[in-house]
């Protein structure tokens, strides 16, 4: 069966298949926040832009190669507050790369729903 998308809004998109069950569960935007990502057991911080911010992963953009399975550090602040957030890689494409959330520890999975739901509807 083909997807049809039902809502557009800021690069958050939810698609759902013609039986009407939603393909993507949890919520993502696009950023443009400066960070860094270090690879771990390294110390030296590489500059990156965190391009897509979601519930289950985020995606980096940096001049350096990353490669699928890699083990990932990406620091960033998101509004006032710095995270510090531990992942796979998960895909590359180009200079993009997903980070899959390693145990996303609660009190930032709630500022990364909080920032989403500010951005995307337009909550304070």
């Amino acid at each position: 069966m083909g997807s049809v998308p039902v809502a557009i809004n800021k690069g958050f998109q939810i698609t759902t298949s013609v039986s009407g069950k939603q393909r993507r569960k949890k919520g993502r935007i696009r950023t443009n926040i400066t960070g860094f990502y270090c690879l771990n057991g390294k110390s030296k911080n590489i500059d990156c832009m965190i391009v897509d911010l979601g519930m289950g992963g985020l995606t980096i953009q940096s001049g350096v190669a990353l490669y699928q399975g890699e083990k990932v550090t990406a620091l960033f602040r998101l509004e006032d507050d710095p995270l510090q957030i531990e992942g796979i890689i998960g895909r590359t494409s180009g200079k993009n790369a997903v980070l899959r959330y390693e145990d996303l520890p609660e009190d930032i999975a709630q500022k990364i729903q909080g920032y989403i739901n500010k951005i995307y509807y337009n909550e304070s």
